[in-house]
Order: structure tokens, then C-alpha cells, then sequence
């Protein structure tokens, strides 16, 4: 038996998904809103980021990542002027395992056919969810 808040009990199964699915949504979108756009990337003495040079010097010396015997180092996307880059951070035999995603352009989401949640509107509908979730009056 799962332990749930009791406001959320009494919802219907099909809300309580939905429920869930937006929660987790507004909690990826806080975590990718502390990625820096390419532009304004800096660390160690890198930056801006806007070629696949760029995104490879970032993830050495930026990101102090060194390059794995299995696969490129960096991964360096760009669209309409629009970048992202995200570097290997751990690797098996064979295949990068694990990215660390170092920067996007504010509208690259967008671009690439995802949804981009503003951040105000998270913050205006978060709240309202944890209270139910936490089964506030």
C-alpha cells in the first residue's frame, strides 16, 4: 500500500496522473531554467559557446571533463542560431552513459519541438499543486 496525501486519494485515478505528470513537468523546467544559454556561458576562462570547438573546449577546460575512448567528448547542436551543447560525463565500454548538459539558448527548446514553460507561470501554478498534493485545506 502506497502512502498518499489525502486530498489526493479522493481524486480520480486518471486526475491523479495528470496530477503527477504536471508536477513533474514544472520540476524539470526549474531544473533546466539554472542552465545558462550558450551565449552567456563562462567558467575557467571558456566561453561564449557557438561551434562544436567551442562546446569541446568548454567540456575540457570549462567543465574539466577529459574524453572517453569511446565516443566524442562534446555534443554540439545548432538551429537557426540557436545552440546547445552538453558534454560526456561518464561512459562503458562502448557508449557515453551519462550527459552533462552545460548550455541552451533560451529559444532552443522551442526549435527543437519541446515545450517551453515560462517560468512565472510555473511559479503561479506550483504552489497551488503542492498544496493539493499536501492535502491543504
Amino acid at each position: 500500500s502506497r502512502l498518499e496525501p489525502k486530498a489526493l486519494r479522493r481524486l480520480t485515478p486518471c486526475l491523479q496522473t495528470m496530477l503527477h505528470a504536471v508536477l513533474l513537468i514544472f520540476m524539470l523546467a526549474a531544473a533546466q531554467a539554472d542552465t545558462p544559454t550558450c551565449g552567456s556561458y563562462s567558467k575557467n576562462g571558456v566561453g561564449p559557446i557557438a561551434s562544436n570547438d567551442d562546446c569541446a573546449e568548454a567540456c575540457r577546460t570549462g567543465e574539466g571533463l577529459k574524453k572517453h575512448s569511446c565516443c566524442k567528448l562534446e555534443f554540439f547542436q545548432s538551429r537557426g542560431g540557436n545552440h546547445s551543447c552538453s558534454c560526456c560525463a561518464v561512459s562503458s565500454p562502448g557508449s557515453c552513459t551519462s550527459y552533462r548538459h552545460i548550455c541552451e539558448d533560451a529559444s532552443w527548446a522551442t526549435k527543437a519541438g519541446a515545450t517551453h514553460v515560462g517560468s512565472t507561470a510555473a511559479a503561479g501554478l506550483v504552489a497551488p499543486m503542492l498544496a493539493l498534493y499536501f492535502g491543504a485545506p
